[in-house]
């Protein structure tokens, strides 16, 4: 895109939809549903005038002060304090917003560009990278106080960026580009995608499995950090928008006309998931299998799960403007972002909510490699498991289940191993395990630790540190967890 096609008027655009190849095309989506927008609110109207209201999840959403009328892109947050977000608009580009408290304020960062950005990815409150127009990619490694500008060797706009450790990362983005870094972007390789359609978003859940989806029904796979990426098929025609994967297994993508599908086996198969909504659906997050959040066009479109899609509830609008990006950190908080400079902030939700803690993982062991830590635990057996939270420290064990400073999240998921990969060999690394509840219950940890070597003896290797069950539990091992709702995304 040149620079005169980044001003031009909104109604000349006739770019597809993507993630931001303009910013512009989003609210031209806005304007393609408006036939859809009208005969939606006006059966909300009659469902209301016959006494029977839709159906709103109980999130409060509370909008914050951003200080900027810029389209925001993406949203990310490393802890329940600690976050960015990023955008620009036709005119001023190269947005990047800081907040240390919550979103109670936020600050503008200097990006060093006015390229449109599209996406921010952060490892833990210092390090972290954005993309945007024209190949722009940006790295921080203090929490964005300084960006470096990156050679991404692409003038295509990048829509996407993930990184699985402080090495290893992609960035996905206009005419089926994808790029890696094994060198934390030092210097980034073109891989070969098969497909010249617009990637609007890459998703890893190691550096190995992840997955990129884009125009014209494009879901790609890679089991190999995109040495080879593999087409899956998802039985429509839609433009994919968004994909989230909680574990090598289960996957949500978000598409147009209200398109929500998700899969349990890796994306071998897709099912349809029926949203209430024939808005286009920009964004998704899940924290676990079954608290999951997407926003998107129109008038703010959010949607809230607790049962992994089966059901997905309408929420109220809180703002008139497409909301472009989601993400929680914990199932009581979370942050929206969108068009006009909205954010939104989201609190404890008011459902009944269990207070029993569950049990950690147990015969929790780390197996030194070359470059690498392999783990392996037993998840505990909680009726209400949601799923382990895996943490890595060169210094010491974790004593929270938050990511954040030197520690660093390397799993969260439903599985019972993960390889750690793409580590200096002969430095010690301390793992924490955290085990979590469905009502966002956190157990006592579980620790172990081993030092990558390129030694034939192997390096260190830990014992699996014992970790007792949370007092709470005793006494009531025979509570039924019956009305547990919610909150967040990972």
């Amino acid at each position: 895109m040149t620079a005169l096609e980044r001003r031009m008027p909104l109604a000349a655009t006739k770019a597809p939809r993507g993630r931001i190849s303009s910013f512009a095309h989003r609210s031209v989506g806005v304007l393609a549903h408006g036939s859809r927008l009208l005969f939606v609110f006006g059966l909300c109207a009659l469902l209301v005038a016959l006494g029977v209201a839709p159906a709103v999840a109980d999130t409060t959403w509370t909008p914050q002060t951003s200080g900027t009328t810029d389209d925001l892109a993406c949203v990310y947050f490393t802890d329940a304090s600690t976050g960015w977000a990023v955008g620009g608009n036709w005119t001023v580009g190269g947005t990047i917003l800081n907040t240390t408290n919550g979103g109670t304020t936020w600050t503008p960062q200097t990006s060093g560009t006015t390229w449109g950005l599209t996406s921010v990815h952060f490892l833990d409150p210092s390090t972290g990278w954005v993309v945007g127009e024209a190949g722009t990619i940006i790295k921080t490694t203090n929490g964005g106080a300084n960006w470096t500008a990156q050679t991404s060797g692409t003038p295509n706009t990048l829509q996407s960026v993930h990184f699985a450790n402080t090495s290893i990362g992609w960035a996905v983005g206009d005419s089926g580009t994808i790029l890696k870094t094994t060198n934390g972007g030092t210097t980034w390789t073109p891989q070969t995608s098969g497909t010249t359609n617009r990637l609007h978003s890459v998703h890893f859940i190691d550096v190995s499995t992840g997955w990129a989806v884009g125009d014209s029904d494009t879901i790609l796979k890679t089991t190999n950090g995109g040495t080879t990426w593999t087409p899956q098929t998802s039985g429509t025609s839609q433009w994919f928008n968004a994909v989230h994967f909680i574990d090598d297994t289960t996957g949500w993508v978000v598409a147009w006309s209200g398109t929500i599908l998700k899969t349990t086996n890796g994306g071998i198969t897709w099912t349809p998931q029926t949203s209430g909504t024939t808005n286009t659906l920009d964004s998704v997050h899940f924290i676990d299998a079954t608290t999951g959040w997407v926003v998107g066009e129109g008038t703010g479109t959010m949607l809230e799960t607790t049962n992994g899609g089966a059901t997905w509830t309408l929420q109220a609008p809180v703002v008139t403007n497409a909301l472009r990006s989601v993400y929680f950190v914990d199932v009581s908080t979370g942050w929206a972002v969108g068009a006009n400079g909205n954010i939104l902030k989201a609190t404890n939700s008011g459902g009944a909510a269990g207070t029993t803690s569950p049990g950690p993982p147990t015969s929790f062991g780390a197996t030194a490699g070359n470059g690498q830590v392999s783990l392996s635990w037993t998840n505990p057996p909680d009726p209400d498991f949601a799923g382990t939270r895996i943490l890595r420290s060169q210094s010491a064990y974790a004593s929270t289940a938050t990511p954040g400073g030197a520690q660093v999240q390397v799993y969260q998921g439903t599985g019972t191993s993960v390889i750690d990969a793409g580590l200096p060999n002969g430095t010690a690394c301390f793992y924490t395990a955290f085990a979590r509840d469905t009502t966002g219950n956190w157990s006592v940890s579980a620790t172990s630790g081993a030092t990558p070597t390129n030694g034939s003896g192997g390096g260190r290797t830990s014992t699996p540190a014992s970790s007792d069950w949370s007092l709470a539990l005793l006494g009531l091992a025979g509570l039924s967890f019956l009305a547990f709702r919610r909150e967040r995304a990972s």
